[in-house]
């Protein structure tokens, strides 16, 4: 596995793929348990990982309590990514729960406690709550950085003018970066392309991309044709059912499996990209993540590609449909015969 550079608002260095511990635990009755969890972690450590994600909420703290026990003799060579807004559990009471400074600090309190260190490398909020100024994340951030409690701020599942604002607003007062955000991105959900990920783009944040294989609907495929003769899909979207044959039609030129095709694709926008995009695998078996880290092997040919783009394509909306329209005016064309061409020393 090879490391990125996260962003282009900060040095921390980062391997290509997150290990997701959204199912350490068993609290909940399902979820791996801590020795089914190490087996995990220790397999993604020897295939050169080194960026842990987590939250406070992923099965009330257990997730981070399980990594806590893990990571004590790696921790320095480790980035540890946790996030709050969610609370443990839902009957803590309202002051858990949001964005708040009061939230975020005794949020990270608990974390900190849970995970058995003294700071977390990259603090998340987890979730817009509609309620919280911008203004009062960013000073609890900064508040907490200059503790040293965490080294960096995230945002995750925001819409994309707020987290342009807390960039600008961090800025500007030169307080604790944003260098990175969290958002849901795969075949079957591409919004980010709208607004989202360009706005990474221009302003040089980081993205870690969760469920790559569309909370399972990328894996262990089967053609929609013969799902539906056999009767086991009955509510497929059109688009996501010829999303899942051409991943499954790869994976078969290929010979490597579908949810390899779905993660390479997401590694090739990845590449493509100036910012680091790096998608975060969960596992249930080290078989599983192994399988799934090789999809890093995987080269799409342009072919391949341009049939998953069209597939999977989405209508962008407005401005920029109205915008692509007007592209070739601003790219030679009429414009040429009014803009004469610069010559130096002229």
């Amino acid at each position: 596995m090879k490391y990125k550079i996260f962003g282009r608002n900060s040095g921390l260095r980062v391997s290509e793929v997150a290990l997701g511990a959204a199912n350490f635990g068993i609290l909940d009755g399902n979820g791996l348990n801590p020795e089914q969890a190490k087996s995990i972690f220790e397999k993604y450590l020897s295939l050169g990982g080194n960026f842990i994600d987590t939250s406070e909420t992923y099965k009330a703290g257990q997730s981070e309590a399980i990594i806590g026990e893990l990571i004590n003799a790696d921790r320095d060579r480790l980035v540890i990514s946790s996030k709050y807004t969610r609370g443990v559990t839902t009957k803590e009471g309202i002051s858990a729960i949001g964005n708040s400074r009061k939230s975020m600090v005794r949020a990270i309190e608990g974390t900190l406690r849970r995970l058995k260190t003294d700071h977390v490398d990259i603090y998340w909020v987890h979730a817009e709550d509609r309620l919280t100024p911008m203004e009062e994340i960013l000073r609890a951030f900064d508040d907490l950085s200059r503790d040293g409690k965490i080294l960096y701020a995230g945002i995750s599942n925001f819409p994309a003018w707020k987290i342009s604002r807390g960039v600008t607003i961090a800025e500007a007062k030169n307080s604790t970066p944003i260098i990175g955000v969290q958002l849901e991105y795969n075949l079957v959900e591409r919004s980010a392309d709208r607004e989202l990920l360009p706005m990474a783009e221009g302003l040089g944040l980081g993205v870690m991309i969760y469920s790559p294989l569309a909370h399972g609907k990328l894996s262990k495929i089967v053609k929609s044709s013969e799902s539906m003769a056999a009767g086991r899909v009955t509510e497929m979207k059109d688009q996501t059912a010829r999303i899942r044959d051409e991943v499954f039609l790869i994976s078969e030129e290929l010979r490597c499996s579908p949810s390899q095709v779905a993660i390479a694709w997401s590694y090739a926008k990845a590449t493509a990209s100036t910012t680091a995009l790096i998608p975060v695998l969960g596992a249930s078996r080290p078989e599983q993540l192994e399988d799934n880290v090789k999809a890093l092997l995987i080269s799409l040919s342009a072919e391949q590609l341009a049939k998953i783009e069209r597939v999977s394509q989405i209508d962008l909306g407005n401005p920029q449909t109205v915008v692509t329209q007007y592209l070739p005016m601003f790219r030679g064309g009429a414009l040429d015969a009014i803009i004469e061409p610069f010559v130096p020393n002229a």
